[in-house]
């Protein structure tokens, strides 16, 4: 049964990676070089709001139901706060469209983009901790179908990247409506606040790590769109994009597998060295196959998909291997930290790694285009590797949290007040 469940678990983010390469390859039947510049960067702006607010409420709902304290109304709530955060953005963007008329249409096709990859990312994360895999991989085959079949209809009327985001907006907010009658999910927005106030020690130090990443990323993205070019963006990102299917092994071990691991898992040393390895074939697996048959690819059929990118990413393809296999490797153990309730001092590590990042990553941007970050980032997913390996197998066998000062002081005066009374 389980084999099963995570046979469909694997599907689900195979379908999820297809549809990333999928939007890319969609916008580039309709888009020269320059405007599919444009289209990748509103999106991957959409995209990285959404990786904050994920670990503002996805991941800590995730972590949190491993935990036998975990109620199922905080299903509701985790989605209520993503709602939140969704109506709180769009209403800047909105703002900003005024506040900058020229780049009006940008700011609205973001700021429909972001709300919809909101709506739809707050109902599939409340559903994974559901355990219903195959409801979920419904949903997400259903949104892929839709989300790209908007793309090429935007592409159809003539729309530019601006109306691509607008469409793609559109389709996910609906679906992500449909989904919450599906699984039966209302959404609380006050109470998500409560709860976010509630397990702020989790939700701190999953949006600081977030906000590192998302920084270190968009300063190379915006590197390589102002000093670089348009169609170098385009390839960075199409490269990364259709390196795809190896992320479907990375969100799988941060969801479905998250889900399931347990601490005592982690407590026998043959048992956790054999669950990295296991991992860690699984990614190797992914990036290799992938790359194969991207080396592999008829030039033609390349071309077709990409159009004038394909020339610039195929001499990217190799750094992305690299890129996407190191990258693979530093999530698991981020995913045995976080059962092992590890939270702020993986932070922490994250944070001087990320700061030698920045020497690497919009350096190597800076100095040799999409090729130089690829590899320099590769070199800090390999740094934080070694680095919160270490920090877990020191982690084993310790509390979830370590107590406060003023609680050990507690503890340590009941047991003392309990040990007098028991002599006496």
């Amino acid at each position: 049964m389980k084999i099963l469940k995570y046979s469909l678990g694997f599907i689900d983010q195979g379908v999820l990676s297809l549809a990333s390469i999928l939007f890319l390859v969609l916008a580039a039947q309709f888009l020269s070089a320059e405007q599919l510049g444009t289209f990748v960067l509103g999106l991957s702006t959409a995209v990285l709001i959404q990786s904050l607010v994920r670990a503002l409420s996805g991941e800590t709902l995730l972590v949190r139901s491993t935990r036998e304290d975990f109620a199922p109304g905080e299903r509701e709530r985790c989605l209520g706060l993503s709602l939140l955060v969704a109506f709180a953005i769009g209403t800047v963007m909105v703002t900003l469209s005024f506040a900058v008329p020229q780049s009006m249409n940008f700011y609205l096709s973001l700021g429909a983009a972001q709300f919809g990859l909101l709506v739809q990312d707050g109902v599939r994360f409340a559903a994974v901790s559901t355990g219903r895999t195959g409801g979920l991989l419904a949903l997400d085959c259903i949104y892929t179908v839709i989300s790209c079949s908007s793309i090429y209809f935007a592409g159809l009327l003539g729309l530019a990247g601006d109306g691509m985001l607008m469409f793609l907006g559109a389709s996910a907010t609906v679906v992500g409506v449909s989904a919450m009658f599906a699984f039966r999910l209302v959404p609380r927005c006050l109470a998500g606040v409560h709860w976010l106030a509630k397990h702020w020690r989790l939700n701190s130090s999953f949006v600081s790590e977030a906000v590192l990443g998302a920084v270190l990323g968009y300063s190379i993205t915006l590197i390589l769109n102002f000093y670089a070019s348009g169609p170098e963006l385009a390839a960075y990102r199409s490269a990364l994009s259709i390196f795809g299917m190896t992320s479907l092994a990375i969100n799988f071990l941060r969801t479905i597998v998250l889900r399931d691991l347990r601490p005592a898992h982690l407590q026998r040393k043959r048992s956790y060295w054999r669950k990295m390895t296991a991992m860690s074939i699984l990614v190797a697996a992914t990036v290799g196959a992938t790359y194969l048959v991207l080396a592999n690819l008829p030039e033609q059929l390349g071309s077709s998909m990409f159009g004038e990118t394909w020339i610039i990413m195929v001499g990217l393809f190799g750094a992305a291997a690299l890129n996407r296999f190191f990258a693979g490797l530093s999530v698991v153990p981020t995913v045995f930290l976080r059962v092992q309730g590890v939270t702020w001092r993986a932070t922490l590590v994250r944070i001087v790694v990320t700061i030698l990042g920045f020497g690497l990553g919009p350096v190597g941007a800076f100095l040799a285009g999409a090729q130089g970050a690829l590899l320099a980032e590769a070199v800090l997913y390999l740094m934080l590797a070694l680095s919160l390996t270490v920090l877990s197998r020191r982690s084993t066998g310790r509390p979830l949290h370590r107590l406060s000062r003023p609680n050990a002081r507690k503890l340590r005066g009941a047991v003392t007040a309990s040990s007098a009374s028991s002599q006496a």
